[in-house]
């Protein structure tokens, strides 16, 4: 458990070194060493923070000595064997060492801090005795009271002054009961107003009250004189039983047998104090550290859930790795008869020191039944002592009292139990010795298992698997804390079975305050789907008419392109032939000027009159598509207006005024021009 209690502060603050079981016990001396002096730096910042790896180890060793003695540290051997381990990094040095500082890092902190300014100077001893030497040493004896002196008045000082912010929530608290009175002794002012002879009212309630703290006092205490009566009795009691178990040696037995006795009652007391005490107190101190963790740890989340989750994998994983090194190293010697040899002397001890707890437990069941018989009997025996002291005063004072033969009667009965009590006690002397020979046999098997570690050490040394009864011994610890993780896990997830029930209950709750809100929501979601799907049919049938007229539209404006590039052909011929008429004209000028161009005068007046006869036909292709041109014009206007009008029934649409459209949108209408110009584009 050691080790469990070590891991624990190690991984809490203000350490932090995220270590377990396995990784301690797997370190080397040089880092058994580092993490001592981090840990002695991290309790004392004016030790001094180094890299072991890079000094002297009898330097480190002498700064980690220099430390404990500093906190006054009593180690449970001589010195130089403490500090030849020290050097080696031993298990049982480090380990205790490591308990006794991280269970009181305040006190030692505190202890610390004043070690290193009231430590004495070493002085070599030719210059111990030198003037300069001795005033300087008895200079820093002075400083070192005023030290004390002024560490002490601040440590009191420090009691004395409180948390300002404690102080400040009492002085609320305060006022707000000041207040309170204040306002009932108003309210009672007003009800006592008109109230005749208040005065020896009031003093009588005065005298009352007074009265009444006497009568608390007085029970308090006569509760206290009857406890320390009982206290007395009992000791009385105690006392008389004694007394009477000497007198009762000394008629049975000889100064042997009282010295037998004595001897009895200090084994008694020494295992009450040695065994059964330090079970008792390991017991309430584990019960205390478990309540003070779950005090510490406030309300567990699921982020520490899942911390507690991983750690259990990380050990159910180490726990698996050790034991399939186990079974590998076991069946590796399953042939070895030192191992064979082991092991049943491991089984012997187990089966030993179980019976050992049931003879001890039998044993201390057997003492308290003792120890109550003869309390009882302590005191039947004082009160027929006192009975038969005073007889004849007893019998004065009171005539109904026991009488003679009553005494007799009692001292017969306890006559008669005293075989069955000598029975018992030589029950328990047997009891006792048994304990004492399976003690025995314990301490001889203890020997016989650490003659035969030491050869399955050289064994495993041998095959190569050296360390397996350590890492035995780290699998059982491993196991322990896994049951207690198994505990811990179990009360954890009651928690938060509890957290859940109080989620679920909270959202039964915000169910039942929602379900108006929910309800009138889904009336106007079905409202909403309505509304879309009226919306999608309006759209559905809009976008069916639009692809028509579309379509119409692109068609009319092909034909009025085709009539636009016909027209304007037919004036590019008309000025075609304007332009070869004049230049016809011009021909006939010339021809008609000289007597040798009759025959080319006639021919060119055939040519005017074809000319002519062109001209004429396409004078009327040009009158018919003007004609023709028209009607396609007054076409596009009422398809513009057309196009104008689904335009603005989109926008009502839009807009949510379905059907509330008048002639206003054709009122609005501009008139539609159009522009030969920029390649013969037509402009809506």
């Amino acid at each position: 458990m050691d080790l469990h209690f070590i891991v624990d502060k190690l991984n809490s603050e203000p350490f932090n070194y995220d270590i377990t079981l396995i990784g301690l016990s797997e370190k080397t001396p040089s880092e058994t060493l580092q993490l001592l002096n981090d840990v002695f730096h991290t309790v004392s910042p004016k030790h001094p923070k180094m890299d072991v790896s890079k000094e002297p180890v009898e330097q480190v060793v002498q700064k980690l000595m220099e430390f404990l003695r500093t906190v006054k540290y009593r180690p449970e051997m001589d010195q130089i064997q403490f500090r030849q381990l020290m050097a080696q990094a031993d298990s049982t040095v480090v380990h205790p060492v490591l308990k006794w500082v991280l269970s009181q890092t305040e006190v030692l902190s505190k202890r610390a801090f004043v070690g290193y300014y009231m430590t004495p100077v070493l002085m070599p001893a030719e210059h111990a005795l030198a003037p300069d030497v001795a005033e300087l040493r008895a200079e820093i004896i002075d400083l070192q009271q005023q030290f004390a002196e002024l560490h002490k008045m601040r440590e009191d000082q420090l009691a004395l002054n409180k948390d300002p912010q404690v102080l400040k929530e009492r002085s609320n608290k305060l006022e707000k009961e000041k207040e309170t009175l204040k306002e009932k002794i108003a309210r009672v002012k007003d009800k006592t107003g008109g109230v005749k002879d208040l005065k020896r009212l009031h003093e009588a309630c005065s005298a009352l009250r007074k009265q009444q703290d006497e009568e608390v006092e007085l029970s308090q205490k006569l509760t206290a004189q009857r406890q320390q009566l009982n206290h007395v009795e009992q000791k009385y009691q105690r006392s008389m039983a004694r007394l009477r178990e000497f007198r009762n040696s000394a008629i049975d037995g000889t100064a042997t047998g009282i010295l037998e006795q004595a001897r009895d009652e200090h084994a008694r007391l020494r295992e009450t104090i040695n065994e059964k005490l330090p079970r008792d107190m390991e017991k309430r101190q584990k019960r205390l550290q478990i309540v003070q963790q779950v005090l510490s740890d406030g309300f567990n989340t699921e982020a520490d859930l899942y911390t507690l989750k991983q750690r259990l994998d990380e050990i159910n994983a180490d726990i698996a790795a050790v034991t399939e090194r186990r079974q590998r190293a076991e069946k590796e010697a399953q042939g070895n008869k030192a191992y064979q040899q082991l092991r049943s002397t491991q089984q012997m001890a187990n089966v030993v020191a179980k019976k050992k707890e049931e003879i001890m437990a039998k044993l201390e069941r057997l003492a308290d039944k003792k120890e109550s018989l003869e309390t009882e009997y302590g005191r039947r025996v004082a009160h027929e002592d006192g009975g038969m002291a005073q007889p004849s005063q007893d019998a004065q004072a009171n005539p109904g009292g026991a009488s003679e033969s009553d005494y007799k009667a009692k001292y017969a009965e306890i006559k008669s139990k005293l075989p069955v009590y000598k029975e018992r006690k030589k029950l328990m002397g047997d009891l006792e010795g048994e304990l004492s020979v399976l003690e025995r046999t314990l301490d001889v098997l203890g020997e016989k298992e650490q003659e035969l570690m030491a050869e399955v050490s050289q064994i495993e040394r041998e095959k190569g698997v050296l360390g397996f009864s350590e890492t035995q011994a780290s699998l059982e610890k491993v196991s322990e804390a896994k049951s207690a993780i198994d505990e811990e896990k179990g009360s954890m997830l009651e928690e938060i079975s509890r957290t859940v029930t109080e989620i679920n209950q909270a959202i039964k709750d915000r169910k039942s305050n929602l379900a108006p809100q929910i309800k009138d929501l889904r009336t106007m979601r079905t409202q909403f789907q309505e509304r879309e799907v009226q919306h999608a049919e309006k759209k559905k049938a809009f976008e069916s008419a639009k692809a028509g007229y579309e379509s119409k539209l692109s068609k009319l404006d092909g034909e009025v392109a085709g009539y636009k590039a016909e027209i304007a052909e037919a004036e590019s011929s008309y000025h075609q032939a304007n332009c070869r008429l004049k230049i016809a004209d011009v021909s006939i000028g010339r021809v008609t000027q000289g007597s040798e161009s009759l025959d080319l005068r006639d021919k060119l007046q055939r040519r005017v009159k074809e000319a002519e006869e062109e001209n004429q036909g396409l004078k009327s292709r040009h009158k018919h598509l003007k004609d023709s041109a028209a009607p396609s014009q007054d076409q596009m206007v009422m398809l513009r207006d057309l196009k104008r009008l689904i335009d603005t029934k989109m926008q009502v649409l839009k807009k949510g005024n379905v059907g509330q459209f008048g002639s206003a949108a054709f009122g609005s209408a501009e008139p539609s021009t159009f522009s030969t110009e920029m390649g013969n584009m037509m402009v809506l």
